[in-house]
């Protein structure tokens, strides 16, 4: 049994940071945007999202906030530290 209905939450969570995105079926549709993500996303506890969502956040300009984090410790406890230290070796 999946944690969530991803697909539901994926769009969800990008509409609520700023991006045009809607369900068709078993599609997910994506209309981009110049601006940079801003928002609160709910995870759902779902790892995977957490991550995926926690990745947007480092766009330039983004401010991403997650309802939680802990579920990453689920596949990969060391996920933030390596997030942020990638973040700090790709600024020059």
């Amino acid at each position: 049994m999946k944690e969530s209905n991803r697909l539901e939450l994926v769009a969800a969570n990008l509409r609520a940071v700023g991006v045009n995105a809607e369900v068709r079926e078993n599609d997910l549709h994506v209309e981009g945007t110049d601006r940079p993500p801003r928002g609160r996303v709910e995870t759902a506890k779902d790892h995977r999202l957490a991550m995926a969502f926690a990745v947007l956040g480092t766009v330039h300009g983004a401010d991403v906030t997650l309802s939680e984090k802990t579920s990453v410790a689920i596949s990969y406890p060391r996920f933030f530290k390596d997030l942020k230290r990638i973040r700090a070796d790709g600024q020059t």
